[in-house]
């Protein structure tokens, strides 16, 4: 049976998390504490818009900030709310997706050169509070810390069309360059060195960049392979650089897994992968018999489950998914991310995966025989709970 959240978004039975809004579930609300990158995006000027009348400007303001947040959440942000002709974005929170510094200046930069109105914003980094402000079994929880006012700080200092930033966020966001404006009286944190985002590319740094080539001839070679290494070490950058610039020349699509655990069930992370690489899941259905299509329907949450015992009902999974994958007429790659601790049917579907299929995967542990080992912090972990 599907929770529904206050929201009113239906969910699996076994998420923890709103799959729409991140809120926890029919439970007391966490409080955590968390790495986080914040955006605070503002309208300039909004006010000149009411001149024309106050039901056209409030419809011209709230289409330019519903893009604006459309932009947010394609960079993997969770926007937490609309305060007046601003929008306040999370990276890190309520889940993490990993380069949340990148994935920040990435969304802010999309969100202030396609604003229809003059717009700015400012990106903060740093460990900051999640969770409830009242009992923690009512309302939402949010952000408390550093990086929250910073952000909306910096927002304040920007000129229209500008994005400003500080050192922690730049420093961890390969591929960003800034200008430094010098230090500047930030209310409440004194003086702080500031930077106008100048440049964003997807880089890596020089002494990665010899990986990329051999990540894709040992992927082609062993058909299974981990890029695994310590939280921090920069697998997530390694492999979003691979998917941007070397998945796109292999001569097959590829199907991405991200963030498998107990707030993202696997059967929707699957029905968003197949969507994202083949349109409708009917082209995976339409040529499976009648126990595999109900099965690979349950899996990916388009149908109720099946009255089978258990077993079966995983065995008839793996069957309908290796049979539906080995019907395609190219290859397949198939990018796990964030795959540290792998739902045990997925385990033992890369066991014995189908012949045309290629998986490249990113974990904190060494899954495969077939590894490439990254060492060393180059971002701070995410700090432990309270």
């Amino acid at each position: 049976m599907s929770v529904r959240c206050a929201c009113g978004q239906k969910n699996p039975p076994e998420a923890r998390y709103c799959l729409a809004c991140g809120q926890l579930l029919g439970a007391k609300l966490p409080r955590e504490t968390r790495f986080v990158s914040v955006v605070f995006f503002d309208l300039a000027n909004s006010t000149e818009a009411f001149r024309q009348g106050l039901s056209p400007a409030y419809r011209r303001l709230r289409e330019a900030l519903e893009e604006a947040a459309g932009r947010a959440r394609a960079r993997g942000g969770f926007v937490h709310r609309f305060l007046g002709d601003g929008v306040l974005v999370f990276f890190g929170a309520p889940r993490s997706q990993g380069l949340e510094p990148w994935r920040a200046l990435a969304a802010a930069w999309d969100m202030v050169r396609h604003s229809p109105f003059p717009a700015r914003a400012g990106v903060a980094s740093g460990e900051a509070l999640w969770g409830p402000l009242g009992s923690g079994y009512a309302g939402e929880p949010t952000l408390l810390g550093p990086p929250v006012n910073l952000a909306e700080r910096l927002s304040k200092l920007a000129a229209p069309g500008e994005v400003l930033t500080e050192a922690t966020t730049l420093r961890l966001a390969p591929g960003a360059e800034g200008a430094l404006l010098g230090s500047r009286e930030v209310k409440g944190m004194g003086q702080v060195p500031v930077y106008r985002l100048v440049r964003l590319a997807l880089d890596l740094p020089p002494h990665r960049r010899p990986l990329l080539q051999t990540l894709e001839a040992r992927l082609l070679t062993e058909r299974r392979l981990v890029v695994h290494g310590p939280a921090g070490s920069g697998k997530s950058f390694l492999l979003e650089v691979f998917r941007e610039r070397r998945a796109r020349g292999l001569p097959f699509p590829t199907v991405r897994l991200q963030r498998m655990g107990p707030e993202m069930p696997l059967r929707a992370t699957l029905y968003r992968a197949v969507t994202e690489a083949f349109g409708a899941p009917e082209a995976l259905l339409r040529n499976l018999p009648g126990d595999l299509a109900e099965a690979l329907a349950y899996s990916l949450g388009l149908a109720p489950r099946p009255p089978w015992e258990k077993r079966a009902l995983d065995e008839a999974i793996l069957a309908a998914w290796r049979e539906a994958l080995m019907g395609l007429k190219t290859p397949l790659l198939l990018l796990l991310q964030d795959l540290h601790y792998p739902d045990r049917t997925l385990e033992r579907f890369l066991e014995r995966m189908p012949e045309n299929l290629l998986v490249l995967a990113e974990s904190r542990r060494p899954l495969f025989p077939a590894r490439l080992g990254l060492e060393g912090l180059e971002a701070p972990p995410p700090p432990a709970p309270p």
